[in-house]
């Protein structure tokens, strides 16, 4: 995924984040736990992030299994539409009151070329 990001946007590596599924997170520190140096102890036995080629990783619980995506933060952006409703039904013999919102929601990215999506990864 690093490969596949035009470098003009890498300037300031700090803003990028590899955003990954828990399993890759996982398998990226039994990978360093491998190594038998203190990097490889603190991944096991800690809960420091952890960084690939100067790149936080962070893990996203709503990720889809196999995908993983590079980009910074501040280019993910999304908007909600203001006409927001709340509808109750109320079911007073099974004493539960439910709640529907309606609202229209959406996600997208500020530049799509400074991003990259990767998808397939079944695990080490």
């Amino acid at each position: 995924m690093l490969q596949a990001v035009p470098k003009k946007y890498l300037r300031n590596k700090t803003e990028w984040k590899y955003y990954v599924t828990w399993e890759m997170e996982d398998d990226y520190r039994n990978t360093l736990r491998n190594r038998q140096t203190s990097l490889g102890d603190a991944a096991q036995t800690s809960a420091q992030g952890l960084y690939y080629k100067g790149i936080a990783l962070e893990y996203v619980p709503q990720m889809p299994a196999g995908y993983a995506m590079l980009a910074p933060a501040n280019n993910l952006v999304y908007g909600l539409y203001r006409d927001i409703t709340i509808e109750k039904d109320r079911v007073p013999k099974l004493r539960k009151t439910d709640f529907v919102n309606s609202l229209r929601t959406d996600c997208h990215f500020e530049d799509e070329n400074a991003v990259a999506v990767a998808s397939g990864y079944v695990g080490s």
